[in-house]
């Protein structure tokens, strides 16, 4: 969706993501109004990737041809999934232990799990009692310092004959949580790159 002055544009085209934040369009001959574009403006990019249907915001950087525009992130939301945070699937290192018990002295342990800057959810071996909270101590690839927060147990969940845990957190600093939320937007680009080569292997 393309800003025009005051109205807008709806186009499709086709995404490249690069080196964050830089996105490329590439659009359809003659479709693209070059010169009614202001560098700076804001517009919304609808993608779609393994993991669902999501908007992308970002700012107008660069006219590169009648066909192509640089465009620089700006945020994302999940519309079609109609959830507070972004999400994804993935595999971290976690432990985990009810509040008021003493922290195990065990090894971080890698887990598949369905992640958002709101709370998780991951198979566990046997169910959890809904409601009591859980300390959690995460550690992101790429990031240094492992997040420490709280978190509730809201619901368990039968998938694929596994028992899941759904956690949402109640203590996290802002900061952490943003570490989330850049983890869970880099992993996306990441799915939405690899189903790209996908297509064009095809």
């Amino acid at each position: 969706m393309l800003p025009l002055g005051e109205d807008s544009l709806a186009l499709n085209a086709r995404v490249t993501l690069g080196e964050f934040p830089l996105i490329e369009g590439f659009f359809p001959p003659h479709k693209l109004p070059v010169t009614q574009l202001e560098p700076g403006r804001i517009c919304f990019v609808h993608c779609t990737s393994p993991a669902g249907a999501f908007t992308i915001s970002a700012r107008i950087a660069e006219i590169l041809d009648p066909r192509r525009l640089r465009l620089d992130f700006v945020d994302s939301s999940p519309p079609v999934q109609q959830r507070q945070h972004f999400r994804v699937e993935t595999q971290i290192l976690l432990r985990f232990w009810p509040i008021g018990s003493p922290r195990p002295q065990v090894d971080v342990e890698p887990r598949r799990v369905n992640l958002s800057a709101g709370g998780l959810r991951f198979a566990v071996n046997e169910p959890l009692d809904e409601g009591c909270e859980y300390a959690f101590a995460i550690e992101l690839p790429g990031l240094v310092q492992t997040i420490f927060c709280d978190a509730r147990m809201v619901r368990m969940l039968n998938i694929l004959d596994e028992e899941h845990a759904a956690f949402q957190f109640t203590r996290i600093q802002p900061e952490d949580r943003e570490y989330i939320t850049r983890y869970c937007l880099a992993e996306q680009r990441r799915l939405l790159r690899e189903k790209v080569h996908v297509r064009q292997g095809n």
